[in-house]
């Protein structure tokens, strides 16, 4: 990591870490949802359950129908309690905040509208992007396939098949997003808990001078119970339905 990133990204393991005294009026604040915002309650699905051998199970050309299930019937937490009460706090200081997620858009499996499903999870936990921006964008050029095209709804930016498993599209989708609505603010606050995401967004700001304060959010990972996972899996393929690590356990 160079000295500029050192500089302008620092570690945090909570939002309490962040100081939003004293911030520019035209301050965004940008948070990231998954592992930022919040975290499925179950294991498996935390980026620690990415490495269990027992995913094999699941044939490749399922996994995306039984992903979809486990997403859809999986309870989603907070990763701080804080958050909804910060938010608020910005919200009367008139800062504006939004979302910026490497989550996908349209029907995914027996999920008909991940958007839809993303914004009722965060409304559920106290969180609305939606009363700083109400207008809704799709940013259908930036991909060849747009069966599931980046776009902006509620507030969050969704890249959608703009994902690319390897380097980061959040910096070329938030600068596609401010030459759409032609904003230039005065500082970026950007929150993720990948370092690859806030090396894009500050890379694309350093080009248009805008200046960037990144915070790479590093939580305590869970400990994977691999025979809960090895039995919700089976489970899962037996009869379709997900069971929680609580319903596992009981």
């Amino acid at each position: 990591m160079n000295n500029s990133i050192k500089q302008a990204i620092q570690q945090i393991h909570s939002f309490q870490e962040i100081k939003f005294d004293d911030l520019p009026q035209k301050t965004l604040v940008i948070f990231d949802i998954d592992e930022t915002l919040i975290t499925p309650a179950d294991v498996l699905l935390k980026p620690v359950g990415g490495n269990f051998k027992g995913w094999q199970k699941i044939k490749p050309e399922q996994l995306e129908h039984y992903l979809s299930i486990m997403l859809a019937n999986t309870n989603y937490v907070l990763v701080d309690q804080a958050i909804p009460s910060l938010l608020a706090v910005l919200h009367q200081q008139k800062i504006s905040t939004m979302g910026l997620t490497a989550c996908s858009t349209g029907c995914v499996g027996v999920i008909p509208s991940m958007t839809q499903w993303r914004c009722d999870q965060l409304r559920q936990l106290g969180i609305n992007f939606s009363s700083y921006f109400t207008e809704e964008y799709i940013f259908s050029e930036l991909v060849d396939v747009t069966a599931h095209p980046p776009l902006f709804k509620n507030g969050i930016l969704f890249t959608g098949d703009l994902q690319h498993p390897e380097k980061s599209s959040k910096g070329q989708l938030l600068g596609a997003f401010l030459d759409r609505v032609a904003w230039n603010p005065e500082q970026i606050i950007f929150i993720d808990d990948h370092l690859k995401h806030l090396e894009a967004v500050q890379k694309m700001l350093d080009q248009r001078k805008i200046p960037f304060r990144g915070y790479q959010m590093d939580t305590p990972s869970p400990m994977l119970n691999e025979k809960i996972a090895a039995f919700q899996i089976q489970t899962l393929l037996d009869s379709g339905n997900w069971i929680s690590d609580s319903q596992a356990t009981y």
